[in-house]
């Protein structure tokens, strides 16, 4: 009997062996298949999990398939240290799309004195000492497999093209870093992912992108979102956008963001300064309120991106020679700008990896691996559904060893009632979520009819900006009527306009400033009693959506356990939490 072939990747944050530290993953695959996957931050309860090496998603993916390292083939680490290497050279001269890298004197002798590439190990014989003793740390008395690594970049394509259902595609990379590529046009040979054209890390959109959310006051790698959010609030200021016209260069043959985007010590401090000497204003300090020029810089900048992308993807199309478009990195994950793409004549068909960020390198490196290792890993990805999931019978112990009043669903009608006359609703069921949306797995759950609840969501329970919009689950038997122009949306990463008619209907998840949103289509094959929930709020109120957030207090990851979610219950202003089949209220 022919033996399983187990692949797993992980992210090694904390080693020091390269330059990415954030949104350590661990994924495993089995004959070319994902079995498991889980972010380090869902279990160790840090966002995004800066610095730490990703013991327990190792553990969950191992213990998921019931196996030990003995078991696992290979062990693929989404990183290049010898492509890295090679690039360290070209440092002062990295080539772009078609422009040469030409720095004021001031920031070309501070890039002399802030080299970031001496805190890494970039040696690959010393990457893998490195990795390999913080497994035999963690993991004693266990043989490990082989361990290869694999490019940054060649995760990122992987892990969008081979899940997108496409036969061939035009395929964009991009993000802060990786192996210093920034932006990546790639292309499918028909058996392999071939490397087209590349943006180095001088001329990072995700530094570019970064430099201006740190300026208004937001974390780098953290507050891209909230930037996008914030921007339909500002208006066309023409001075400022002279100034972008200024330094920004776009071209059919590329573009040049190189003013604001170079990452001295890998940060955004020198981007955030040359950002106050072009506009002349100070940074928003982050408890400050926003002036009109923030909000106005923040439409700038998300008008410079959108162009930039669309830019980017129509010199894909011409390079690849394919109208399906793939897109990943974490510049991918920008709503606004994937509705600008999506809208494109030139684009037939669009897949963004709901797993954009580095979090989902260890879904492509298991996947291109599993290819090479002869199996068939072409399939089109529905779900991102790959974490710890928790039976009925644990939920239940934890809530009598936490001497909780709780009681047994009766009906799904009931929750539906109970969102339906307002209340605010956590829902926990089945397998965490992969991502940085909720997909009805670990979600809050409220009437998307009702503003004011919308208001409470944000003040009461997610303890954030009044100012931030919400998105709807809706079920794909009525999203034609609901999203006008719609394609496929299962992963709510894509933003669409909304047929005036039904504007009441979902008022809440509208975004208030340009009455976009940003659907996450549920359908009755993967996620069936979230599905039956909605039907049933469907039938006591007419609409076929209900208002769907990630469960996370600000600040803090989406929960994974059932101790997560109870935590959060009880430190926000949730109504009633459902863990699995069991429900509990607050006491008046």
């Amino acid at each position: 009997m022919k033996k399983d072939t187990y692949i797993l990747s992980f992210k090694p944050a904390g080693t020091s062996t390269i330059p990415d530290v954030h949104d350590p993953s661990a994924v495993l695959a089995k004959n070319g298949k994902i079995i498991a996957g889980v972010e380090e931050e869902r279990l160790v309860r840090i966002k995004h999990a800066v610095d730490v090496f990703p013991v327990r998603s190792i553990k969950f993916c191992l213990e998921q398939a019931g196996i030990g390292f003995s078991d696992i083939d290979r062990i693929i680490i989404p990183n290049d240290p010898d492509l890295l290497k090679k690039d360290i050279s070209r440092f002062k001269n990295l080539g772009r799309l078609n422009y040469k890298l030409e720095l004021k004197k001031k920031f070309k002798e501070e890039s002399a004195t802030l080299n970031p590439i001496s805190y890494y190990i970039v040696d690959k014989k010393k990457s893998m000492q490195r990795i390999s003793l913080y497994l035999k740390n963690h993991f004693k008395g266990n043989k490990f497999p082989e361990m290869e690594f694999m490019s940054h970049h060649l995760c990122h394509a992987a892990s969008c093209f081979y899940p997108s259902g496409f036969d061939n595609a035009s395929i964009i990379t991009t993000d802060g870093l990786g192996d210093f590529d920034s932006t990546v046009i790639w292309s499918w040979s028909g058996q392999n992912l071939e490397r087209e054209i590349e943006c180095k890390v001088d001329n990072s959109l995700g530094y570019f992108y970064g430099a201006f959310t740190v300026f208004l006051g937001y974390r780098f790698c953290n507050g891209e979102y909230k930037v996008m959010g914030l921007a339909p609030y500002g208006e066309k200021n023409k001075e400022f956008f002279n100034i972008f016209d200024d330094f920004i260069k776009t071209s059919p043959d590329g573009y040049d963001v190189s003013e604001i985007s170079i990452p001295m010590s890998f940060g955004t401090s020198v981007g955030v300064r040359r950002i106050e000497e072009l506009f002349g204003i100070k940074r928003r300090l982050p408890d400050e309120n926003f002036t009109k020029e923030h909000k106005d810089l923040a439409y700038a900048v998300q008008y410079y991106l959108e162009k930039i992308g669309e830019n980017l993807v129509r010199q894909a199309i011409n390079i690849a020679g394919s109208n399906n478009v793939c897109l990943t990195g974490g510049v991918a994950l920008n709503c606004k700008m994937n509705k600008k793409i999506m809208e494109l004549p030139e684009v037939k068909n669009l897949f963004i990896q709901p797993v954009a960020s580095d979090a989902g390198l260890a879904i492509g490196a298991v996947l291109e691996a599993s290819k090479k290792a002869g199996f068939n890993v072409r399939f089109t990805m529905t779900h991102s559904y790959f974490g710890p999931e928790y039976d009925n019978t644990s939920i239940k112990n934890i809530l009598q060893e936490r001497k909780i009043k709780f009681s047994k669903i009766k009906q799904l009608k009931d929750i539906a009632q109970a969102l339906a006359n307002g209340k605010l609703v956590g829902w926990f069921q089945g397998k965490v979520e992969m991502g940085p949306r909720a997909l009805g797995n670990r979600s809050i759950l409220a009437d998307p009819r009702d503003n004011n609840l919308k208001d409470n969501l944000n003040e009461i329970v997610k303890h954030r900006e009044k100012w931030r919009p919400y998105a709807p689950s809706i079920l794909e038997e009525y999203v034609d009527e609901y999203i006008e122009d719609y394609s496929e949306a299962p992963f709510m990463i894509k933003t669409f306009d909304v047929n005036e008619k039904y504007h009441k209907n979902i008022e809440a998840t509208l975004h208030p400033a340009d009455k976009t949103t940003r659907p996450h289509v549920v359908t009755k094959s993967n996620n069936p009693r979230y599905h039956d929930l909605i039907n049933e709020f469907r039938k006591i109120t007419g609409v076929p959506a209900i208002l769907n957030t990630s469960f996370n207090d600000h600040g803090e990851p989406i929960v994974c356990s059932p101790a997560d979610a109870l935590r959060t219950f009880y430190g926000t202003g949730l109504d009633i939490l459902v863990l699995g089949d069991y429900v509990v209220k607050k006491e008046i």
